[in-house]
């Protein structure tokens, strides 16, 4: 039954698509979104933590919809998360945008 209703969302989400003029690509996007998995997890502490570790635990754990940007911090060490977008130990489904903020130098 699962498998059929998300054969039915991405039958779905490709007619949409192609009606609204997207393209091949567009659409491959919009069926992979999709298909992912949502869990609801604990949102993990990032900061202090160097951008490629924060990326990879957020990766590892299975988030997907994160963006990472760029400040100024004369207290940071380039490089570090200095802030985040979801309190740590909230719960937070695995679709749900994160965003990261990175030392960068002033």
């Amino acid at each position: 039954m699962k498998r059929m209703l998300r054969v039915f969302l991405a039958v779905l989400i490709v007619a949409s698509c192609m009606m609204a003029g997207c393209s091949k690509a567009e659409v491959k996007e919009e069926v992979r979104k999709e298909e992912k998995e949502i869990a609801y997890l604990y949102m993990p502490p990032l900061v202090g933590l160097m951008e490629e570790e924060a990326v990879g635990k957020l990766d590892n754990l299975g988030f997907y919809n994160f963006v990472v940007e760029y400040e100024a911090s004369d207290s940071v060490e380039p490089g570090r998360v200095t802030r985040q977008s979801i309190p740590e130990h909230t719960t937070v489904g695995t679709d749900y945008e994160i965003k990261i903020w990175i030392s960068d130098k002033k």
